[in-house]
This record gives C-alpha cells, structure tokens and sequence, in this order.
C-alpha cells in the first residue's frame, strides 16, 4: 500500500454485505481501515469509516459473531460519543448494538 486513498475495499466490501457474502465483507472492510490509508492526507470523509464499521459489525453479526460486532460498534459509538444524536447512522449504530445486548463484549 502507498498510502493513497483507494475506496475499492470499502466498496468491495458493500456490495459483498449486500449479496450476503459476509464474510468477504468483512475482510474489504477490514481492509479499508488498515492504518495505512487513514494516514493519507487526502483523505477527509470519517463517515466513510463509521459506515464500514456498522457494515461490518451487521456482517459479524450474521456470521455469529456477536461479541467481535459489539467490538467494532462499541469503538466507533465511543469515537463518536458527542456526535450529534440526530445522526441517522449513529441511530443505526446504536440500535444494533441494543439488538447485540447489553454489557461489553466477552473477553
């Protein structure tokens, strides 16, 4: 990676969530979050990973992972904690960490 802004993986990793291929969802999103290309400077939309993070947990979510989803939302809803709660995504966030249930993930 040379540190550029590619959106291939967090597209890639959209249109698997949405064919249900869950588990290649999670390895694009997981790749459109390695550290390398949040460093880039030219990148400048947040809300791109917070998407990728909810997508991501959903996908985790499908594939019994409860407790890895709940890791990933409990990240972003704490990056997030004075965002405004008008956001529709963080409503979606939070729902589906309520539908995880309560207390932290297991360790």
């Amino acid at each position: 990676d040379t540190g550029t802004v590619s959106f291939v993986p967090y597209f890639h990793g959209l249109v698997a969530a949405e064919e249900g291929l869950h588990e290649e969802a999670v390895e694009a999103f997981r790749r459109f979050e390695r550290p390398s290309f949040w460093a880039s400077e030219a990148f400048e939309a947040p809300w791109f990973l917070a998407r990728a993070r909810l997508l991501t947990a959903r996908a985790l979510e499908r594939l019994g992972q409860r407790d890895e989803a709940k890791k990933v939302l409990d990240l972003q809803l704490a990056r997030w904690k004075d965002a405004d709660p008008d956001l529709p995504l963080l409503a979606e966030m939070k729902a589906l960490r309520a539908a995880l249930g309560s207390g932290p993930p297991a360790k």
